[in-house]
């Protein structure tokens, strides 16, 4: 993740930061998306194992 600006490298009118504003929310908002995908994914892959694990050892399962 890139470096937060600092003063100097900040855009110097109005117009220009709420740009740079956009463009940072925008980027989140990507982040935000792809967090939750990988989440379904690792809940999904989480869900398989207990699956297999449970046809590889159902007595195990039902002690559980």
């Amino acid at each position: 993740m890139t470096a937060m600006l600092n003063r100097t490298q900040l855009p110097d009118n109005i117009d220009a930061l709420k740009a740079l504003l956009s463009a940072k929310s925008a980027q989140i908002d990507a982040f935000e998306q792809e967090r939750a995908a990988w989440q379904v994914e690792r809940e999904a892959l989480r869900q398989d194992k207990q699956g297999d694990q449970q046809e590889i050892c159902p007595s195990d399962a039902v002690a559980r």
